[in-house]
């Protein structure tokens, strides 16, 4: 109920049309289109469904780029297009702005057909200022944001490379006071792209009226400006008129989204008239933190409860170990759905409830709506004695039982025997469905269910049952259908079976967590077959043999390949080759052996050529043993290596392999505060690459990236064991070292910048590259006790290096 009430008192926000082309257009014709209607972005569109945007912003950096106005758009747009569907409240729109930071949300109907488009503009008018009731000033607002600015004698490439390099929407033009005396946008270059040279000097196109306000204004002021103007981007100044920080619509939303709870408190005082007529036992409680009190009870409550309710401690109506549960549920998940909970008088009600938090920390308003189930809930009680007998009956078998819901799948009654074989507690399995626990597809899964529930059919069969540990157990099963209060359910009775050595083999090889451990348990099944296993592992982009393993009797192989399997017999045909059928000229394996050699395939490519070497001929049966455990053994060891695949990718940088800077924010995060707690000392350095920028225009970005490479090596080298290091972004690297000081970080830090210096990359004309880098030094906690103020302070020590001449280290 409170979930409708909600949605119907947050109006969807009105939406409209936007310039859309094929996806097919040239950019050329897309700039002229955009000029023409004088819009900032446009849709990229096939048939009626949206496929991309294309703002001002993504043409700054194209022209950044040098990409030629005659290539198509589409392979340049972003695929990752937030939409938002038509029928979303408020609260959707501002959380999806803010969380991936666009200014703009495509509305589609539910088949995904475009509708329209919500824009910064279209939210900005229609916030109300109530929304903005905990005023802040500017001030506030941009302390944390850095501040880029050009001057008039600057040029139109130079705005272009800030706005690109820093993904900003404006660049404030200061005179030579810092007074604001125009303002650049990205909106301007749709119009300067083609009429213009980028030498052009900046008073000759963005000298303009600037909007700016001062820095104790309150922010609903810039709301004003923002409505009532029409624009975008706001300067602040201090009392001297100097320019000191710069605001955008995003900005309110960002501030909007964490002052929304307020704004829905305040709309739902004015529901209030509603929820007191309502049947239901509705009750609005004020969370204190030390206690929660009643503040208001529609006029069922006050039936019920009587008039004292305001202002009381809501343990004089509930149940103290109920109201714990539930207040405890509230706070982690913000609403609940349904739950039980007992009155003083024991009574029984069935609540759903949502938490809203205040401004203040630690304080909310809890919603609660109640119904009276105390008679559904005596009678279920009378109902669980009885079933408790029938628990006594069927946890004194050794059998595994388990009474299962067809249509969720969810396990409504289970015995003893199988909680203590699989290793569930019971609050743990009463969670599962079917689906979690026996091993098959979820779609074959239900098939049997059906079979069993509107056929009739008696299944019997081998199973695996998963241990909460993961681990495959054998089980022989017999499946039945049972009606309980004229409702199907699904009776299996299950028993252990002992292992045969395939089933110990995928056993062993289910709970495998490396690729190493894998390989292993294969040869200790094979050598029950063979005297010998040798296996190739072969890279699968370059077709090149990248490591070798020899098991067992070593003296009977001798290497018949060197580095490249591309004259293998077993690798060219994806077929295995065996000495009685096939003759191979490339084997070194003794006259009197007999071998096999066996290719494993994953996605069409032989990545693995596994050859088996016996005294004794291989038998028609040995062979399909050995390929039965092979064609067990593909499935699992590719899913380890598809898994350290994307564990890989998930936290390194894909050019450079080094730990990426989502991954390096998390180890720091951690670090920091771990040093903090200690009180010991966390360096940091921050190395950027001097004028890399030179070395990508003059060699191109493939030679650029090839660089980086032979960089991101010499740092690995240059660090020590216990530092950590990764790319930052674009040419810059950031190194972490633990229980280091800054003075002993500089020694780390010279060494690397020396090496760095010495370094020359030989291209294969006989050109040789070579490069510097300026690198900045901050400690914790003796010189900042935030991780802002870390980065604060090492991004401007780099930087002083660079205004130093380049190629130096700072640490003050």
């Amino acid at each position: 109920m409170f979930k409708m009430l909600f949605k119907n008192l947050l109006t969807g926000i009105p939406y409209h049309k936007a310039l859309t082309v094929h996806k097919n257009a040239s950019l050329e014709t897309v700039l002229q289109l955009m000029k023409k209607h004088k819009e900032t972005f446009l849709i990229i569109m096939e048939d009626h469904f949206p496929e991309g945007i294309l703002t001002e912003r993504d043409i700054i950096k194209l022209l950044y780029k040098k990409v030629s106005l005659k290539d198509k758009i589409f392979p340049y747009i972003s695929k990752n297009l937030i939409k938002i569907k038509e029928d979303r409240p408020i609260a959707v729109a501002i959380n999806l702005m803010v969380e991936y930071f666009i200014r703009r949300l495509i509305v589609i109907d539910h088949k995904g057909a475009y509708k329209g488009v919500i824009t910064y503009d279209d939210i900005i008018q229609f916030l109300e200022n109530e929304l903005f009731k905990k005023e802040i000033t500017l001030k506030e607002l941009i302390s944390e944001k850095p501040f880029y600015y050009l001057f008039p004698e600057d040029n139109l490439n130079s705005a272009l490379e800030l706005l690109a390099e820093k993904n900003i929407g404006s660049v404030p033009i200061l005179d030579k006071n810092k007074k604001p005396i125009g303002i650049l946008t990205e909106k301007d270059f749709l119009y300067l792209a083609e009429n213009k040279s980028l030498e052009t000097q900046l008073k000759d196109v963005a000298i303009k009226k600037v909007y700016t306000l001062k820095e104790d204004a309150p922010i609903s002021s810039a709301l004003n400006v923002f409505k009532n103007q029409n624009i975008r981007h706001i300067i602040v100044i201090n009392k001297n008129g100097e320019a000191i920080g710069i605001i955008s619509q995003r900005d309110l939303l960002f501030l909007a989204k964490h002052n929304y709870s307020y704004y829905i408190e305040n709309k739902f005082k004015q529901a209030k008239d509603l929820l007191y007529i309502l049947p239901e036992i509705v009750l609005e409680i004020l969370d204190l933190g030390c206690e929660q009190v009643i503040f208001w009870g529609n006029e069922k409550a006050v039936q019920l409860f009587g008039n004292y309710l305001k202002d009381k401690n809501v343990l004089n109506i509930f149940d103290e170990n109920d109201w714990l549960k539930i207040y405890g549920k509230l706070r982690k998940d913000q609403n609940i759905y349904r739950e039980k909970i007992k009155t003083k008088d024991k009574k029984v009600f069935e609540i759903s409830a949502s938490y809203l938090k205040l401004q203040i920390e630690g304080e909310g308003r809890i919603h609660l709506v109640l119904r009276d189930v105390t008679e559904n809930y005596n009678e279920l009680k009378k109902l669980e004695k009885e079933l408790s007998n029938i628990y006594n009956i069927i946890n004194s078998v050794e059998d595994f039982i388990m009474v299962v819901e067809p249509k969720t799948g969810k396990i409504k009654l289970y015995n003893q025997a199988i909680l203590k074989k699989l290793g569930y507690s019971e609050e743990e399995f009463s969670k599962k469905t079917i689906f979690e626990i026996v091993d098959l597809p979820k779609e074959e899964i239900i098939k049997n269910m059906e079979l069993v529930t509107y056929k009739g059919v008696n299944i019997k069969g081998e199973r695996f049952y998963i241990t909460k540990t993961g681990k495959k157990i054998p089980v022989e099963i017999r499946v039945s259908s049972l009606l309980l209060n004229k409702e199907p359910y699904i009776v299996i009775v299950s028993r252990y079976k002992a292992l045969t050595n395939f089933d110990k083999f995928i056993s062993n090889l289910s709970i495998c967590k490396t690729e190493e451990e894998a390989y292993k348990i294969l040869e200790n099944f094979l050598l029950d077959f063979v005297d010998t296993v040798h296996i190739f592992e072969i890279d699968l982009n370059i077709n090149k043999i990248i490591t070798t393993r020899l098991a067992g009797k070593k003296e009977y192989w001798k290497d018949c390949l060197i580095d490249t399997p591309i004259s293998c017999r077993a690798f060219i045909s994806g077929r295995s080759v065996i000495k009685e059928k096939i003759i191979c000229p490339l084997s070194n394996v003794p006259e009197n052996l007999n071998y096999i050699c066996f290719p494993l395939v994953f996605e069409g490519k032989v990545v693995n050529i596994i050859t088996l070497i016996k005294s004794s001929p291989f038998s028609e049966e040995n062979i399909t043993s050995l390929q039965n455990y092979f064609n067990i053994f593909t499935p699992y060891f590719f899913n380890l290596k598809l898994l350290k695949i994307a564990q890989e990718a998930s936290v390194k940088d894909h050019l450079t392999n080094l730990y990426n800077r989502r991954f390096l924010q998390e180890i720091l995060n951690k670090e920091f505060y771990f040093h903090l707690r200690k009180n010991q000392p966390l360096s940091i350095i921050l190395l950027d690459l001097d004028d890399f920028k030179r070395i990508n225009d003059i060699w191109g970005h493939l030679i650029g990236d090839r660089l980086l490479k032979k960089v991101s090596e010499l740092i690995l080298k240059s660090i020590r064991a216990s530092d950590i290091c990764g790319r930052w972004g674009g040419e810059e690297f950031l190194i972490i070292l633990p229980y280091t000081t800054k003075f002993e970080a500089m020694k780390v830090a010279e060494r690397l910048r020396k090496n760095l210096e010495n370094f020359k990359l030989e291209l294969e004309n006989g050109e040789i590259i070579k490069i510097t880098a300026s690198l900045g030094i901050a400690e914790a906690p003796k010189e900042a006790n935030s991780l802002l103020d870390l980065f604060k302070l090492v991004d401007k020590r780099m930087y002083k290096a660079k205004d130093l001449g380049k190629n130096r280290v700072v640490l003050d």
